[in-house]
């Protein structure tokens, strides 16, 4: 009897390798060496590239064991290796980090551990110098080295924007410039074997400006990940196949290397596809066969592999309360910036239990089934239990780029966001008497959000700090309109009072004394000619109606249209007639409140503009549209966002002309059907949008000084 060796899948799949997979880590042979030799140079290393260009791999399953095996020149094997990612507290971050049992602290049941957290997070708060003091108290052994891995660094700069965004942006600048120089100071210092590495997105390069002499530290201790030739990206595929035990066939490896191309976004993607054919062809207990095109491609291959997987995982849940809770944790996980970068958000299980408003016997099993094997969606993996202050994250950032559900749950929620910040600077500015109340479409977009939103508090304070403001000004928004409502309803039936029910109350009364009020009853014939005329002017009173100039009026007889009323006097038929619309046909102005509209290359602007129209027929536009004004805004709206769409930022000041045309082209085709000629369109003023400027003002000033 043949035995089959068990098998274990040797591709990670999304997540990064890590310090125990060097075995299984091929195509970046030599390139720990010039880890190493830049490190020892500097004590500094920047590891730097592309998302999903194999940062956090390289350094996880390239540089630590390098390490670990002593080829360090003047170094020896033994290290304290602290690794944390800055978040938005990174020095809790790293005083957690730190008092990892493997490094300077107990375990987390240790009742000390508590203790001895906040002790070092209050050293390291101390001065710049605070690592290097937490450093000389563990009193390391003269042999040791302590070695700080600090993955995602770009995080420190999402952590400052959102602090700004909510108003504490001084604080969050001083705790990501404190972060920088603990790390700068220790490795600038040779009393103790202090050896700082980052990880970071190269386009983030630029971010660094913000922190004095990070960039002139960056620029001598930087390595740029090059991108994999044909060949080593051979070796990434061939070589896991080969310790997995198993083969694999050229023509699959060629479709492959084909499918990646030189994109380094696509390596994550190309793990998780190859992790799927493995499993999939151990699934079809075939272990003599060597995994081929038939595998790959029942799987999706690399343009739909992970999207098909993770739909299949969040489609496995049946019930919608469930998909729900999904739906809502990869939000909070997930970011797009300002300038609509994708960004990694991670929190801990009771804040997405905040969130979700459930509790931690409901989320974690949810949470479990994207970080169990062969998924890997979240981390961390599932062989590392839970708790309250776990952080959770995605496993890597290619998720939010390839999995279209994904993409549209990110869409939705920064369009809830920039709908939440816009209501709250206009309550803001409406609390210091800058602004008025909201009306009609302002105000229906506003009760939508509301619906959605009113009760998670907890989802606001990710992006501003006065929720309750804005929920009470949308209230009193709310208020104002119905009373207004309220308002014209009397009137109306004021008018409707004065124009029917009075005159022929007076006529009956004047009837009434005519007929039976009359000393000599032998008089009453005599007195029908003149109770006829009564009548007769009565009738004729509630039959005129005047139109004023420059107005026009529809009839309706008996529910139907029948005619329209020119200006000056009209005569209806009362009771079967009925005035149902008076209106102006004079041009008049609508003005369309600042929109935040981005543009091609992806820049937020604060739009705004003015709209000239007048109606043409009054009978096609009271019967095709409710809401003149409501309507032209919305199709005001939908086109500003199309035009600018298509325009980079380069350009729209420089095309305000041709916008405005476009605008009335558009507008114009819109609204004919109608009734109504849109005459002229004047987008009026063009800014980056408020937090944007906000911030590229505060750099400004940074650099300037």
């Amino acid at each position: 009897m043949v035995v089959t060796p068990n098998r274990t899948n040797p591709f990670p799949g999304l997540r990064p390798f890590e310090l125990d997979e060097e075995h299984l880590f091929f195509g970046r042979e030599g390139q720990s060496d010039e880890l190493i030799r830049r490190l020892h140079r500097t004590r500094f290393l920047g590891v730097v590239g592309t998302s999903g260009s194999g940062k956090s791999s390289l350094v996880r399953a390239g540089l630590l064991p390098s390490l670990y095996s002593g080829f360090l020149p003047g170094a020896t094997s033994s290290w304290r290796i602290a690794v944390l990612r800055p978040g938005s507290a990174p020095m809790y971050k790293l005083a957690t980090a730190l008092n990892d049992p493997d490094v300077f602290g107990v375990s987390a049941a240790h009742d000390e551990a508590v203790i001895r957290r906040a002790l070092t997070e209050s050293t390291l708060r101390r001065g710049s110098l605070g690592l290097v003091e937490v450093t000389q108290q563990a009193r390391l052994a003269p042999d040791e080295s302590l070695l700080v891995v600090v993955d995602q660094f770009e995080e420190l700069f999402r952590f400052k924007a959102q602090a700004a965004a909510g108003g504490h942006y001084l604080e969050a600048e001083d705790e990501a410039a404190a972060f920088v120089k603990l790390l700068l100071a220790a490795v600038n210092q040779r009393t103790v074997p202090i050896f700082v590495v980052l990880t970071m997105r190269s386009d983030f390069l630029g971010d660094c400006a913000q922190f004095r002499d990070l960039p002139e530290t960056l620029n001598d201790s930087q390595y740029l990940i090059p991108r994999l030739t044909r060949d080593q990206l051979r070796r990434a595929i061939e070589g896991p196949v080969a310790v997995g035990g198993a083969t694999i066939t050229p023509r699959l490896v060629n479709r492959l290397l084909n499918d990646t191309g030189d994109n380094p976004d696509q390596l994550p993607i190309l793990q998780h596809a190859l992790m799927r054919t493995w499993d999939h062809w151990e699934d079809q207990h075939t272990p003599d066969v060597p995994l081929d095109l038939e595998h790959y491609e029942e799987i999706g291959g690399m343009a739909q592999a992970l999207s098909l997987h993770a739909d299949q995982i969040y489609l496995s849940f049946s019930n919608q309360e469930s998909r729900k809770i999904i739906e809502t944790i990869f939000k909070r996980l997930t970011e797009r910036g300002v300038d609509n970068r994708e960004i990694r958000r991670p929190c801990s299980v009771a804040e997405l239990g905040s969130v979700t408003r459930k509790n931690k016997s409901e989320l974690i099993p949810i949470i479990n089934r994207f970080r169990e094997r062969g998924v890997s969606y979240l981390m961390p993996p599932l062989v590392n239990d839970l708790q309250e202050d776990t952080i959770i994250d995605i496993s890597q950032e290619s998720l939010m780029r390839i999995w279209g559900r994904l993409q549209s749950w990110m869409d939705e929620e920064a369009e809830a966001a920039r709908d939440y910040i816009r209501l709250s600077d206009r309550a803001q500015a409406y609390e210091e008497g800058k602004a008025a109340l909201m009306r009609d479409l302002d105000l229906k977009i506003a009760l939508n959000w509301k619906r959605k939103y009113e009760n998670n508090f907890v989802w606001a304070e990710r992006y501003t700090k006065n929720f309750v403001q804005v929920i009470e000004f949308i209230k009193k928004s709310a208020d104002q309109n119905t009373e207004a409502e309220n308002s014209r309803r009397k009137t109306n039936n004021t008018l409707f009072l004065k124009k029917w029910i009075i005159p022929y109350v007076i006529i009956g009364f004047f009837a009434f004394i005519l007929l039976y009020a009359t000393p000599n009853a032998a008089m009453a014939p005599s007195l029908f000619p003149i109770l006829a005329l009564i009548v007769i002017g009565g009738y004729t009173v509630g039959a005129i109606r005047i139109v004023n100039q420059s107005n026009q009026a529809l009839v309706e007889r008996l529910g139907r249209y029948h005619r329209k009323l020119r200006p000056g006097l009209n005569f209806i038929v009362p009771f079967l007639d009925t005035i149902v619309w008076e209106e102006s046909i004079r041009e008049r102005m609508l003005d369309v409140l600042p929109l935040s509209i981005t543009t091609h290359d992806n820049f937020p602007l604060d739009i705004d503009a003015v709209v000239y129209w007048k109606i043409m027929d009054l009978e096609r536009t009271y019967y095709e549209i409710e809401n003149v004004s409501d309507a032209i805004r919305e199709v005001v709206v939908a086109a500003l966002r199309s035009e600018i769409g298509k325009i980079s930022l380069s350009h729209v000041f420089g095309s305000r002309n041709e916008l405005n045309q476009a605008l009335l082209d558009i507008l114009d085709e819109a609204t004919e059907p109608w009734g109504v000629k849109v005459t002229r369109v004047e987008v009026q003023d063009i800014s980056p949008s408020t937090y944007v400027s906000g911030t590229m003002q505060e750099q400004a000033r940074k650099l300037l000084s």
